[in-house]
């Protein structure tokens, strides 16, 4: 059994900042997707190392937006492993998580998305192949939105460019590049309002349509025929027709678990990232799994050993530069070690050896 656990949490600070974090501890804060696996709202995330994969990367929070004001730190948490369990509220694989975000969306709306899934994912190999290989079609636009002749590859390049652009001008020159003419552009910089300009959607056969972007993430034709296979064999071995009844029954606002309660589908069958208890039920053996990140409730200052400085203002610091063959993830190790070492009751700043 663990006896402890470091953990780290990247982040930018002023000095008064770092002041009141070595006082306070760390606090927790919103994070509405959490809330979908664990009764509460208000979490830390902490990583079991201090560079780790995509969305839950220490370095990456601390190195983030480094031409701002404040410097870059990695902070070192150090908790016994009698704590872990209170302390602890999800363990969460990175590359699972990222594909749990991706999904919340359908998860979150089942009696809007899933109607049509479920039927593609019901239908013969044939057909969800020739729904894979379609092109979106325009369902829908702005009334002062002119799309003639314009196909869904060259709407994507200009939703793109009036994405970065910064100006009027900038999304008007925009539009003559890509041969779109919009009457009263606007400089946006949401995803979303920009999905709202145009609804592209893949005709089902039957009719209906599944969209070509979800939450303002694109999705490819050939996803949904694949999500659609997957769902069929999750959800077998329910038909089509009982889970579009259960679907029907559900109340307004109903999510993903509600379904499979009716359905009274084991979880196990699904993957990680689409079960009702993705992260909340963890084990110490997830804790030792490489690449990994833990959503907590606040943290006192007594857990903290300190921060390492991994940024002088806009510079990273000469001491976390690799060197003599050794990578960023061991030179930051050896750093953290060091740091616990030099701990005396009170949190220290590592800013490099001695």
């Amino acid at each position: 059994m663990l006896a402890s656990m470091l953990l780290f949490h990247g982040t930018r600070l002023d000095r008064a900042g770092l002041r009141s974090l070595f006082a306070e501890g760390l606090r927790a804060h919103e994070h509405p997707w959490v809330h979908e696996v664990a009764a509460e709202r208000d979490h830390a995330f902490l990583a079991t190392a201090p560079v780790a994969g995509r969305g839950g990367d220490p370095m990456f929070f601390a190195t983030a937006g480094r031409y701002r004001r404040g410097e870059g730190y990695i902070l070192v948490v150090d908790v016994p492993r009698a704590a872990l369990d209170d302390l602890v509220v999800g363990v969460f694989p990175n590359h699972a998580l990222h594909q749990f975000l991706e999904a919340r969306p359908i998860r979150q709306r089942p009696q809007y998305f899933l109607p049509g899934v479920i039927r593609l994912g019901h239908a013969s190999d044939s057909e969800r192949h020739a729904f894979a290989a379609q092109d979106p079609t325009l369902r829908g636009k702005y009334r002062d939105l002119h799309l003639e002749g314009v196909g869904y590859g060259t709407w994507c390049a200009y939703a793109d460019a009036i994405l970065a652009a910064r100006t009027v001008a900038e999304v008007e020159r925009a539009g003559r590049r890509h041969g779109v003419r919009w009457e009263e552009p606007e400089v946006v910089h949401c995803e979303l309002c920009v999905q709202g300009m145009a609804d592209w959607v893949f005709p089902l056969a039957d009719g209906g349509a599944l969209p070509a972007s979800v939450a303002g993430r694109r999705v490819s034709a050939d996803h949904w025929a694949t999500l659609a296979r997957r769902m069929a064999e999750w959800l077998a071995p329910h038909s089509a027709a009982r889970v579009e009844e259960v679907l029907g029954q559900l109340p307004r606002g109903a999510a993903w678990g509600d379904l499979l309660r009716r359905l009274d589908v084991d979880e196990a069958r699904l993957p990680e990232p689409w079960r009702p208890s993705f992260g909340s039920a963890w084990t110490e053996a997830d804790l030792r799994q490489p690449d990994v990140q833990l959503a907590c409730r606040a943290l006192g200052p007594e857990l903290l050993l300190g921060a390492l400085r991994v940024t002088r203002g806009a510079q990273l610091a000469p001491w976390v530069r690799p060197a003599g063959g050794a990578t960023m993830p061991e030179v930051l190790g050896r750093a953290s070690r060091a740091l616990r070492d030099r701990y005396r009751g009170r949190p220290v700043v590592y800013d490099g050896p001695d």
